[in-house]
C-alpha cells in the first residue's frame, strides 16, 4: 500500500491510550454507566497493557472488524459498534420469551402476565427456597449500581457466577486472578448482597475476596468467586443452593 495513502486513510487513529479514552469520554457523557463499563474492560497501567487488555477484550466478543476500526480508523467508528452491544445486552430482556420479575421478601412477583405465570405458580415453592441464595454482584464506591448476579453452592462459601460478570473487576495474571484498581489506582472491593430486592432497604452483603476460577471464551460462561462466611454485621451466609449429582433429563 502506498505510505501516504495509508497514513490519509489513518489521520483520525487515536495515538495514544488517552486519546481514545478522551474520545470515549465525550462520546458518552450522556451515558457515564456505558463508558464506565468500557473502562471496567481495560487495563490502564500502561500502554501496551492498555491496548492488549483492549484488543482482548474486543476479540471476547468475536468481532475481529473493530479491532481494524480500533487500530486503523476513527474512535467514532468503535463507539458506534460499543452502542450496538449496549442495545444487544438489553434486548435479552424481552416482555414475553424472556421478562424479569420483581422479588420481594425473598418472593417472586408473578402479578405480570406472561407465558412463563403458569410454570412459575406451578414451581413457586422450589423457586422460593433458591431465592435467599441469590444475590446481587456490586463494587464499592463505584457508578455502576451493579454488575450482574450470583448464587451461593451449599455448605461452602463459592459464589456460581458468569465469565464477563468476573471479568468486569478481575483480570487473569498469569496463573491467578487478581482484582483490578480504579482510575485512581486503587483496588476494586466487590461484595454480593443476598437482599437487593424490589422496595427495601435492607441489606445482606459479603465480600468477595477472591476469583478461583473462570472458563475459557469458547466454553460455558462461567466463574467461581470466594466470599467471606461473615459480614461486619456477624450475619453468616444463607444455606445456599445443593448441587445435583444426577444427569439431567432433558427430554
Amino acid at each position: 500500500m502506498d505510505p501516504e495513502k495509508q497514513i490519509s486513510e489513518n489521520e483520525n487513529t487515536p495515538k495514544s491510550p488517552s486519546d481514545v479514552l478522551c474520545n470515549l469520554k465525550n462520546r458518552y457523557k450522556d451515558s457515564p454507566e456505558i463508558f464506565r463499563g468500557i473502562i471496567l474492560h481495560i487495563d490502564i497501567s500502561n500502554d501496551e497493557a492498555f491496548f492488549q487488555s483492549l484488543q482482548t477484550f474486543l476479540n471476547d466478543k468475536e468481532d475481529a472488524h473493530i479491532i481494524d476500526k480500533i487500530f486503523n480508523s476513527s474512535i467514532e467508528g468503535v463507539s458506534v459498534e460499543m452502542d450496538l452491544y449496549k442495545r444487544a445486552e438489553q434486548s435479552i430482556i424481552k416482555e414475553v420469551d424472556r421478562p424479569v420479575f420483581l422479588i420481594n421478601n425473598d418472593q417472586i412477583d408473578i402479578s405480570k402476565a406472561t407465558k412463563w405465570k403458569d410454570q412459575i405458580e406451578k414451581n413457586i415453592n422450589t423457586i422460593s427456597k433458591v431465592i435467599p441464595s441469590v444475590g446481587r454482584i456490586e463494587i464499592k464506591g463505584d457508578d455502576v449500581d451493579f454488575i450482574g448476579t450470583g448464587w451461593l453452592i451449599k455448605n461452602t462459601n463459592i459464589i456460581v457466577t458468569n465469565r464477563h460478570v468476573a471479568n468486569e473487576f478481575a483480570a487473569r495474571k498469569e496463573s491467578e486472578f487478581v482484582f483490578k484498581q480504579d482510575w485512581m489506582g486503587d483496588t476494586y472491593s466487590v461484595r454480593i448482597d443476598f437482599k437487593e430486592e424490589h422496595a427495601t432497604n435492607k441489606e445482606y452483603e459479603f465480600d468477595i475476596k477472591q476469583v478461583i476460577y473462570w472458563s475459557k471464551e469458547r466454553d460455558l460462561d462461567i466463574a467461581l468467586l470466594r466470599v467471606d462466611q461473615q459480614n461486619c454485621e456477624g450475619d453468616q451466609l444463607p444455606v445456599g443452593l445443593e448441587l445435583s449429582y444426577e444427569i439431567p433429563n432433558l427430554k
